[in-house]
């Protein structure tokens, strides 16, 4: 409601970060005994797209908070903000929003290095393949109060990441089995190209230039501009660890329950916040100048740097097994 910096300052969206909660996923395995010691194995997990979001609104009416978007003048280097809405002229409101999904597969051999009842150690050495894909969206709506006309002031910024590993990975199982009861412990590492991907894209959809008829959309939002949108992409080093514990229960000689708990960590991906500069020039956008008269005049920002990160799970599985 203001400049940010400012004692009478508030944040009122922004203040929390965006969290995804845990949601429902899926692991598949499935194994092959080439002999007493050396065997196949492979895995496929997935879990589903899920979002987090969160807004504002002001209604414009008299009394109203007036809400501003925050940004850095790339002229100055001073927070600066611009209006959203503006009490007796128009509403406006922000929604932010982020998904994610990530699924992976894995193929490696194994060679039992001691099989000492009841302790057996694994060695384990393969393929592995990762892939992260996340999405941060704001909107903005800023229209006229009904009194002053059928108006649309409608932003987009779309910030889209994709993240694919390519990599060999080693690691060693121990499996400790005793009566109906056993237990399995896995670490594993992966290394090898991390293949990284953004996509930027904005826009203005607004009919105050056509005297609230027909709409025209612009290129540019608040936060994707014409000095960033596009596409854009690198391959770098990447190291995947993993690690898990499952604990069982036998039910029959064929039939078992699992319950266990993994951690896979990836050191280096990019990630759609991490993507977003608050630095700009607002010459270049009509969202800013509010002109069909547009042209960067001075530093041109917001400029696209690729700025990784690191991206960890957790995650509790329960499962049935069936030997046949």
């Amino acid at each position: 409601d203001g400049v940010l910096g400012q004692a009478d300052t508030h944040v009122l969206l922004g203040s929390q970060p965006l969290s995804i909660d845990s949601r429902r996923g899926i692991r598949l395995s499935a194994a092959y005994a080439l002999s007493d010691r050396f065997g196949l194995e492979g895995n496929l997990f997935r879990l589903g797209s899920r979002s987090a979001s969160a807004g504002i609104e002001s209604s414009g009416e008299s009394g109203s908070t007036d809400l501003f978007f925050p940004y850095i003048d790339a002229d100055t280097g001073q927070e600066s903000a611009f209006r959203l809405s503006m009490a007796n002229i128009y509403s406006g409101g922000a929604r932010e929003e982020l998904s994610n999904r990530l699924q992976g597969a894995e193929l490696n051999g194994t060679w039992v290095l001691a099989s000492d009842a009841p302790l057996r150690v694994d060695l384990l050495g393969g393929l592995r393949y990762l892939r992260l894909r996340e999405t941060y969206m704001l909107t903005t709506h800023s229209p006229y109060l009904p009194a002053l006309g059928s108006d649309t002031w409608d932003t987009s910024d779309r910030f889209d990441t994709a993240n694919n590993f390519y990599g060999v990975q080693a690691g060693v199982r121990a499996h400790f089995d005793r009566e109906r009861f056993f237990a399995d412990g896995t670490i594993k590492v992966g290394m090898g190209a991390m293949a990284q991907s953004v996509g930027i894209s904005g826009s203005l959809v607004t009919n105050d230039f056509t005297t609230f008829g027909p709409l025209q959309t612009f290129s540019g939002g608040y936060l994707a501009l014409p000095s960033n949108i596009g596409n854009y992409s690198r391959t770098t080093f990447a190291v995947v660890p993993e690690a898990a514990l499952n604990l069982g229960y036998r039910i029959s000689s064929a039939i078992t329950l699992n319950l266990g708990y993994s951690f896979l960590y990836a050191n280096n991906v990019v990630r759609p916040g991490n993507q977003v500069s608050r630095t700009i020039n607002t010459t270049q956008s009509v969202s800013y100048t509010e002109s069909l008269l547009v042209g960067v005049q001075g530093p041109t920002s917001p400029e696209f740097k690729f700025k990784g990160s690191s991206f960890w799970v957790q995650g509790i599985n329960v499962g049935l097994t069936v030997r046949f």
